[in-house]
């Protein structure tokens, strides 16, 4: 568990749901079935002791991963609100 490349989405998942609580975890990602609900639940509990620079690591991927997300659909709701403009030209 070395290296970040390496890690699946489950065992990310799994890290974000240790650094932010299960609480507050479910409650950004209410998308999720029950059934990835448990598979996390469960690999929260296989994972022990995660180095602290992964779990960085993981949290800084998630957050840089929703500020491009948003970045995009601010600049799409920016263009569907002055495409009236584009017919001018």
């Amino acid at each position: 568990m070395s290296d970040i490349n390496n890690l699946p989405g489950l065992d990310k998942a799994s890290i974000l749901f240790q650094v932010l609580g299960e609480a507050l975890a479910l409650s950004m990602f209410k998308n999720i079935s029950e059934a990835d609900i448990l598979k996390i639940r469960i690999r929260v509990r296989e994972l022990q002791n995660v180095p602290i620079d992964i779990k960085k690591t993981v949290v800084e991927e998630y957050y840089f991963t929703m500020m491009s997300k948003q970045n995009t659909k601010s600049k799409e709701t920016k263009d569907q609100l002055f495409s009236f403009l584009h017919d001018l030209i």
